[in-house]
């Protein structure tokens, strides 16, 4: 029996999930543009107010605010990027400074979560799989980090 590979145009998938199934298939808010008449939610200054549209707001605050369907999915988004600040800024705080540097060979410490939701310490020396503010000068750093925002790390990781 010979294998077979398949080749998927994933934009083709995409566009036939509805908005719904997006959702739930990357399990974090989707990005949309509102409707006349139809009740969404936009993020301002940390703030998810309801909005019935019309026509001529539309565009205007499709471009200026990012806007979810639902309550949940603003509160989400601010929560991830709440998330997002704290734990960039206790990282800066514990490295002292230090910024990695991927021409270098030495060892870069950072935070993953594997498949059972459970975090683990990654390593890297010329590879940025992250942003660089999310590497650890030292595996010490990063276990405490890991000990200190456990649920913060989740939330962005997982996004």
């Amino acid at each position: 029996m010979k294998n077979a590979i398949l080749i998927i145009d994933v934009k083709e998938i995409i566009v036939q999930l509805n908005e719904k199934q997006l959702k739930q298939f990357y399990n974090k808010p989707v990005i949309f543009k509102p409707t006349n008449g139809k009740t969404s939610y936009y993020i301002n200054n940390g703030v998810y107010p309801s909005k019935d549209w019309d026509d001529r707001e539309i565009e205007s605050y499709s471009r200026s605010f990012t806007v979810f369907p639902t309550g949940e999915a603003a509160q989400l988004a601010v929560d991830i990027q709440k998330a997002k600040n704290k734990v960039r800024y206790r990282i800066a705080e514990l490295n002292e400074g230090w910024a990695p540097d991927f021409t270098d060979n030495t060892t870069k410490y950072n935070i993953i979560i594997e498949n059972n939701n459970s975090l683990n310490l990654s390593t890297s020396i010329v590879v940025k799989v992250l942003p660089s503010y999310m590497y650890l000068k030292t595996r010490d750093l990063a276990d405490q980090l890991i000990k200190e925002m456990p649920k913060e790390l989740k939330l962005i990781l997982s996004e």
